[in-house]
């Protein structure tokens, strides 16, 4: 049917229509393709896969580079329609240090990088002039405990990084051998002050420094080993016989268990206790939570169980780290054993983020998980500290400090100095090192 006098006749609509149709089957295929990951090569006149870099990092003022073309746009980069090859990435903001790897894109994939934070590239600060040979950092980074030899003694001092007041604590005989262990909940700390003839440990209440308290079992027997409750401000120590619990709000030493000759660790949730059983030819580890005492697990024994007798070193309420001279250490979870070499430990502040190793090699332990390798270095490190969430580290090499993103196997340069100690703050981003930087020996600070 048609309308008088109109120009738009019925072969015109048919021409129209069949116009449509071909588009659509023209257009359709190359949208689909192209959605799928395929490109269309003009000049080869062939249809070829690409992939994507997706990238969301922190600041979000860092530009993207890729084979020395900055992309356009802002954080969050999405370049898609790539051909599949190698690109060299570089991830670059003013004012921090440049990251850069390269990554090889296959057909149909879609590489991301995320969880990343770029380290501000600043110049250290010295707080301090002289050697420092310790340092300990507070939980919440509002304290700092260092110690210095001066002449024939040795000095503790406190930092009040808040108030910036430095406190002599005390000082004590050269020779002696001192630790220091934060309450996970400041302000307080545990002085261990060893000495040839005697052992002590000495609290202190870094908010209000005074008089160090010094802790006495009961029966005044010497005190083989503490540990500050996870999560508490609650003191666990023990002599070779009997454990006790102590408050430093309370001022109470309460009487917990017989040892009899078995160690201990605390967790989150509850104690753990491994003791020989010479009987049964084995090696026990008992878990007592909320007061209900059950097996957790065994290791045989042998003729020198009681010359090299496991001890515990770490324990999560799933996972335990066992260690007895050798060296040898093993990680223990309710449905595996893993032989860990080397004597290296360090616990993150995120996620329970378990570090293990020798000065070689480093390996990551997340609790359900079996360990794996981070790090094989071709020169040793003597420590590997996380720097934030996102688990970067500074390792501290002999020579140099370098940061390392442990997920991507990157690395670069971080400060140029010969570091002893190393102690950061990640929730600041700020970090503290005893060393020489510049040619200059002191304390330092820096903001990253």
């Amino acid at each position: 049917m048609e309308y008088p006098g109109t120009r738009f006749t019925r072969p015109l609509r048919l021409l129209l229509l069949g116009g449509f149709i071909i588009a659509f089957l023209i257009i359709a295929p190359l949208v689909i393709l192209s959605t799928a990951g395929y490109q269309l090569d003009w000049r080869r006149g062939i249809w070829r896969t690409t992939g994507s870099i997706s990238v969301d990092i922190e600041p979000a003022t860092a530009k993207l580079i890729l084979n020395g073309v900055a992309a356009k746009g802002k954080m969050p980069y999405r370049l898609n329609n790539l051909t599949p090859r190698q690109y060299s990435l570089v991830l670059d903001a003013t004012g921090y240090h440049r990251w850069q790897t390269a990554v090889t894109l296959h057909n149909q994939q879609t590489i991301y990088f995320k969880d990343i934070g770029l380290l501000k590239n600043q110049t250290p600060r010295r707080r301090r002039r002289g050697r420092i040979d310790q340092l300990f950092l507070s939980p919440g980074g509002n304290y700092l405990i260092t110690v210095n030899q001066n002449q024939n003694r040795q000095e503790i001092w406190l930092t009040d990084l808040k108030k910036e007041e430095l406190t002599l604590l005390t000082a004590l005989a050269r020779e002696t051998e001192v630790d220091w262990r934060w309450a996970e909940r400041e302000p307080y700390g545990i002085l261990s002050i060893t000495t040839p003839s005697s052992s002590q440990l000495a609290l202190i209440n870094a908010k209000e420094p005074g008089p160090p308290t010094i802790l006495n079992t009961p029966t005044s027997a010497a005190i083989t080993k503490w540990q500050w409750l996870p999560e508490e401000t609650i003191l666990y120590l023990s002599t070779s016989t009997t454990l006790f619990q102590w408050s430093p709000t309370t001022r109470k030493m309460l009487r917990l268990t017989e040892l009899a000759g078995a160690d201990w660790q605390a967790s989150a949730n509850g104690l753990w206790l491994l003791r020989l059983a010479p009987a049964a030819n084995r090696w026990e580890l008992i878990r007592n939570a909320l007061g209900f005492r059950s097996l957790w697990k065994t290791l045989p024994a042998d003729n020198n169980a009681r010359r090299f007798p496991w001890r515990l070193v770490q324990a999560a309420p799933d996972s335990v780290l066992v260690e007895r001279p050798g060296p040898e250490r093993r990680l223990l979870t309710a449905a595996a054993e893993f032989t860990i070499p080397g004597s290296y430990f360090r616990r993150s502040p995120f996620n329970d983020w378990w570090l293990l190793g020798s000065p070689w090699e480093l390996r990551e332990y997340r609790h359900g998980a079996a360990p794996t390798l981070l790090l094989r270095s071709g020169e040793p490190y003597a420590d590997a500290v996380p720097l934030d969430e996102y688990n970067t580290l500074a390792l501290v090499l002999p020579d140099r400090v370098t940061a390392f993103f442990p997920y991507y196997q990157v690395s670069h340069d971080f400060i140029p100095a010969v570091v002893r100690r190393l102690a950061a703050d990640p929730k600041r981003r700020r970090l503290f090192f005893a060393g020489i930087y510049q040619n200059q020996e002191g304390l330092w600070e820096l903001n990253y």
